[in-house]
């Protein structure tokens, strides 16, 4: 059984597939058409035959005129719109420059795209939603997040999610200890903190403060950085402020 939803889908393709498109387009309005209503087709800067028109209106009333789309060879936008007060569907259809941008917004069961948008994403009322890419793999939004971010660190997460101080992270990721135990700060952890503010001071001058008030500076936060971004970090540094490395 199909279930009917409203669905939103935002895609992404090379200007070259418009007949593919085309024929999407065609799926969506031939599932969703109220032939009472129609759907309304504006469009701009339309090439029909070789002729260029600057503004096309038509109405799409019954099946059979849902072929008046494959008359259009280009056009610069095309909207296509349908509602029955209750109900709104629309498509939405750019170019720029060798790109194709589809809003598709409609209420209706799914209609099979993969492999159609170089990148796409979908939005419905059932569903987290998801990302597809040309060859029609679905990406979940936790993909998505480090395919756009590749270069978020680990820490960058657990500092943003967790609040988790920087000195107490790095001293357990390369200490392997524990920082804190019960409420407390371990001796192994206030004597690295002791040790990490020698260093940082060695390397950028006594009067530099680690800590102010309880809190990381600024820049102590950037040397502390330097443990986890992949920066070249001294390996004497390193064995002097974790002996077991």
């Amino acid at each position: 059984m199909t279930v009917e939803d409203t669905k939103e889908i935002i895609g992404i393709v090379r200007k070259s597939k418009w007949n593919s498109v085309r024929e999407f387009l065609k799926k969506i309005i031939s599932q969703t058409l109220d032939q009472k209503i129609g759907y309304i087709l504006v469009a701009f800067d339309v090439r029909v035959k070789g002729s260029k028109i600057l503004e096309l209106s038509d109405i799409i009333k019954n099946p059979d005129q849902i072929n008046i789309l494959d008359k259009i060879q280009d056009f610069s936008m095309m909207s296509l719109y349908h509602s029955d007060g209750l109900t709104h569907n629309h498509l939405n259809i750019t170019k720029d420059d060798e790109v194709i941008i589809v809003i598709a917004k409609y209420l209706g069961g799914n209609i099979k795209y993969s492999g159609l948008f170089d990148f796409s994403i979908q939005i419905d009322s059932f569903n987290n939603p998801f990302f597809t890419n040309a060859s029609g793999k679905t990406i979940n939004c936790a993909d998505i997040i480090n395919l756009v971010n590749p270069n978020i660190t680990e820490h960058t997460m657990i500092n943003e999610k967790k609040k988790i101080d920087l000195d107490l992270f790095v001293f357990e990721k390369f200490s392997g200890k524990k920082a804190i135990w019960g409420v407390k700060e371990t001796n192994s952890f206030t004597k690295w903190k002791e040790n990490a503010e020698k260093e940082y001071k060695k390397l950028f001058g006594e009067r530099k403060i680690a800590y102010r008030e309880g809190k990381i500076t600024k820049d102590f936060k950037i040397f502390l950085e330097g443990f986890l971004d992949g920066r070249k970090i001294s390996e004497i540094l390193l064995k002097r402020l974790f002996k077991n490395k």
